[in-house]
């Protein structure tokens, strides 16, 4: 066989080769238990005790900007959610309280509290408390969907179902179901070390979008800052709301 038969025949070889189909590599198998162990891992923010951070909220409306408002975020696991709303130079013209899901926004110039409910604590998951109640995972085109039924009686709160993007496994949102019906939309955009920075958060008609800044975790709170002597008056946060 001359040179150039031979070196025809191996380019033929060559090309028969990089055509060959290709076997793929066969995906990791994951028992039930096992993928539910992973999911609630990258969910998992039970070792933030405190968290404090500069925040920017802006509502909307039926698709209308309602308003946007800063203030400064300070968060205690078991205790609390408190923030004090600024205005023009640095005035205060609001505080909200979010104890036990329940939130509490009291406007001074009114001395009127509004309250709603609210699920604060889904925004900062507790992978124990995951555990404890009955759970089940579904595939989708667009990832992996975690349901988790809960068991509090006393709470306002039906169910959550968390969302994953598969690969890399990523949350990216989280529907809360209210025992009254309701229906909470919480998409992240972003977050650092686990912390969700950049949310979104659709019930209804309204949108908020929320933006954390100056992030800092597990420093020095006093228990005090969450109790406040609120008047007694209080009216739901939706007749505020609709009035904007």
């Amino acid at each position: 066989m001359n040179l150039k038969k031979a070196l025809i025949i191996l380019l033929i070889v060559l090309s028969a080769a990089g055509c060959a189909v290709r076997e793929e590599r066969p995906q990791p198998f994951f028992t039930q238990r096992e993928l539910f162990d992973k999911l609630i891992s990258t969910l998992d923010l039970s070792h933030i005790k405190t968290l404090t951070a500069d925040i920017r909220v802006s509502l909307f409306s039926k698709n209308k900007h309602r308003g946007t408002f800063r203030g400064y975020l300070l968060y205690k696991k078991n205790h609390g959610l408190f923030c004090p709303v600024t205005g023009p130079f640095g005035m205060r013209v609001a505080e909200v309280l979010i104890r036990d899901q329940l939130l509490e926004l009291f406007l001074p110039s009114r001395n009127r509290v509004y309250y709603a409910y609210c699920p604060v604590e889904s925004i900062l998951p507790d992978r124990e408390k995951i555990k404890e109640s009955p759970y089940r995972i579904k595939e989708t085109q667009k990832g992996l969907e975690l349901l988790v039924i809960n068991r509090d009686v006393n709470s306002s709160e039906l169910s959550r179902v968390y969302l994953f993007k598969r690969e890399p496994l990523f949350w990216k949102a989280v529907r809360v179901y209210t025992k009254g019906g309701g229906i909470f939309n919480i998409k992240i955009k972003d977050r650092v070390n686990g912390v969700p920075v950049d949310f979104s958060i659709t019930w209804g008609d309204y949108l908020v979008k929320v933006s954390l800044r100056n992030v800092k975790t597990n420093s020095s709170l006093k228990d005090s800052v969450f109790t406040r002597d609120y008047p007694v008056q209080r009216l739901p946060l939706t007749e505020l709301l609709r009035a904007l």
